[in-house]
């Protein structure tokens, strides 16, 4: 088996993890939404589902070029896996916990954050190993061109994760620092599973809420689905990535569309204040205030419009 570019890819019979199928898939390994992943083989994360065929030879696809039409850790474990399943084998646990700190923000060995860290980086072009030009190139020419650096590179990165902490010390810190504040109850988060929420109180920051909290730190402490991160004078919300993948472990709450609620909440902000919500149908979409640095509704008055609308709208 090799990896092909996912645009070639579409010309020849293939297995696409993680993305979307196109003209030649013969097999699809995606916990992505609609997919067509055999049922006997669905997971949580892609990178489950590669190691669930693995372990399956009675379904075999004749196909021997892999690709994927993104680049993320899950999609570049499930890629790697597949292309060496010996390797990935001996190396399973941490692999998916690297695939879960990728996508959706959990992790059991530190190592495993690092990891999906330094992953980040090489997607971020002020981080990244890779020349600036390359930025500049359409998404799927990047996506390839990180799919054929990253895939020789995946072993040592692996094993030389502390050699590499300028990728990974930013993300780390912020990490340490969120967890260490939910310790010592300068944030403290609080569950209400009837709505499949969890708020996290903190005080201001010169940052914005989702920029001063590492989500590993909140994901890890809770099951909740939805996330309303409430500073003094700043509020977000936003859903989980599980929530809209075809995530297998438990049922997820479906997503309410909070447009109406952002439309109520600008009218009571100044000129500038202005709320948004992305869409139910983004990966990660998220209700917070743009315009301003600073929300002239009261802490409590936000609190209690978000649980409200949330309770009304319960499915």
């Amino acid at each position: 088996m090799h990896y092909l570019s996912y645009k070639l890819s579409a010309q020849l019979p293939n297995i696409i993890v993680d993305g979307s199928a196109n003209a030649g898939t013969e097999l699809l390994l995606s916990h992505w939404q609609n997919n067509t992943t055999p049922q006997e083989l669905r997971a949580d994360l892609s990178a489950q589902i590669v190691f669930n065929y693995l372990d399956k030879p009675e379904i075999k696809a004749e196909a021997t070029i892999v690709s994927n039409d993104h680049f993320d850790a899950d999609g570049l474990v499930g890629v790697y896996s597949l292309l060496n399943p010996d390797d990935a084998e001996e190396l399973r646990d941490l692999l998916i916990d690297i695939a879960g700190a990728g996508d959706f923000n959990v992790y059991k060995n530190r190592e495993a954050a690092r990891i999906s860290f330094i992953l980040d980086a090489w997607l971020n072009p002020k981080l990244s190993p890779l020349k600036a030009s390359i930025f500049a190139q359409d998404y799927h020419y990047l996506t390839n061109v990180l799919y054929e650096e990253l895939l020789p590179r995946f072993p040592r990165i692996i094993e030389k994760v502390d050699y590499l902490e300028k990728y990974w010390k930013a993300q780390d810190n912020l990490l340490e620092s969120s967890e260490e504040a939910l310790r010592n109850k300068r944030f403290k988060l609080t569950e209400l599973p009837e709505l499949d929420l969890a708020i996290v109180t903190m005080p201001d920051a010169n940052v914005e809420p989702s920029k001063a909290i590492h989500r590993m730190a909140i994901h890890n402490q809770t099951d909740c689905m939805r996330i309303l991160l409430l500073q003094e004078t700043n509020f977000e919300f936003y859903y989980r990535y599980e929530s809209w993948v075809d995530f297998q472990s438990r049922k997820t709450s479906p997503r309410i569309d909070m447009k109406s609620l952002a439309e109520s909440l600008s009218k009571q902000e100044s000129m500038d204040g202005v709320w948004s919500f992305g869409g139910i149908n983004e990966f990660t979409p998220a209700l917070r205030l743009t315009g301003d640095s600073q929300s002239k509704i009261p802490f409590e008055s936000f609190r209690s419009q978000v649980l409200e609308f949330l309770a009304q709208h319960q499915a």
